[in-house]
């Protein structure tokens, strides 16, 4: 647990840096987690897996806890194993567990009896040291990915960009059963001993490096290990809301935006030789869904709404139909 020492420097430094309203400016992101707890707690099993919020470096606060009494300030599935719950549940919803949040936080910094009992074997409030593991925040039902800026898509020539592309988002459906977590993921040394990824301490997914056809330097048709493995670093939106029934279509940016729940960065893995000659006429295969990599802190739309801009290029991308 945390102690007082620890959170009441966090208080000063947020205060310092943000100003006597810190807390409406704090990312609170939010991860699931499995936690360690030593001898003579018993409060928590070891191994039990919980939806926390990062405060800061060091510490972490525990939604499981702001459920119950004597707190009971969360919905109850901010205490499930992760966040499945929690994104169907809405956007209404997202906008009161933030606004919760915000709330115990700036009171943190007005009552020592409050930081006080957050640092009790209540154990509201853990620190970094006791994260045995980060797992996958949510399940995976869809994954898709999108040709989005024309600096990805043709380096910034707009000449270069097909008609299409300034008409509808061009994407492609990935593999979901292959998305992990960042932090816990490692990848085999190819026959030539080259790695693309480091193992971690807590390795929960292994990354293979992907056999395949591809068409060598020479111009000979091979199969075997990839040759030209490589990653982008993208963002991935995580979206949730109420599910719209099969032919019902999110047919608003209205609409499509209320479903944003937050974003994660993530590492596009792809293996271009494989990629480059599997993927006419029909598109990408097992080039692109062998591993895509996301961030294990999913940073809420909320916290970053007051840095969207309208695009510079919008009357560009769009077609006056539209």
């Amino acid at each position: 647990m945390a102690s007082r020492t620890l959170v009441k420097q966090f208080l000063q430094r947020a205060r310092t840096e943000k100003g006597p309203q810190f807390a409406e400016h704090l990312t609170l992101p939010y991860g699931v987690i499995s936690v360690t707890r030593g001898a003579g707690h018993g409060v928590r099993e070891a191994d039990e897996q919980i939806i926390g919020v990062r405060l800061s470096p060091q510490l972490i606060l525990d939604c499981s806890k702001l459920t119950q009494p004597p707190y009971s300030i969360l919905p109850s599935c901010m205490a499930n194993a992760n966040l499945d719950d929690v994104l169907k549940a809405g956007r209404p919803l997202w906008q009161d567990v933030r606004t919760k949040l915000q709330e115990f936080v700036q009171d943190l910094d007005t009552s020592d009896d409050l930081v006080g009992q957050s640092c009790s074997d209540d154990c509201v409030l853990i620190t970094n040291a006791e994260v045995k593991q980060m797992h996958q925040p949510c399940t995976i039902g869809d994954f898709t990915d999108f040709f989005t800026s024309p600096q990805h898509a043709c380096r910034g020539s707009w000449e270069r960009l097909r008609p299409n592309w300034k008409a509808l988002p061009v994407g492609y459906h990935g593999r979901s059963s292959s998305v992990i977590v960042g932090g816990s993921w490692s990848c085999d040394k190819s026959e030539q001993g080259q790695d693309i990824g480091q193992r971690a301490a807590s390795s929960i997914a292994h990354v293979q490096r992907p056999h395949g056809q591809f068409v060598d330097v020479d111009g000979h048709l091979c199969t075997g290990p990839s040759q030209r493995l490589d990653y982008e670093v993208e963002v991935g939106c995580i979206l949730g809301g109420p599910e719209n029934p099969l032919g019902t279509p999110i047919s608003t940016f209205a609409e499509a935006e209320a479903r944003i729940f937050g974003f994660v960065t993530l590492n596009d893995l792809s293996a271009r030789d494989v990629q480059y000659w599997e993927m006419s006429p029909l598109g990408p295969f097992l080039g692109k869904s062998f591993a895509s990599v996301i961030s294990p802190w999913v940073v809420p739309k909320e916290a970053l709404d007051h840095h969207c801009r309208r695009s510079r290029d919008l009357n560009q991308r769009y077609p006056e139909s539209l």
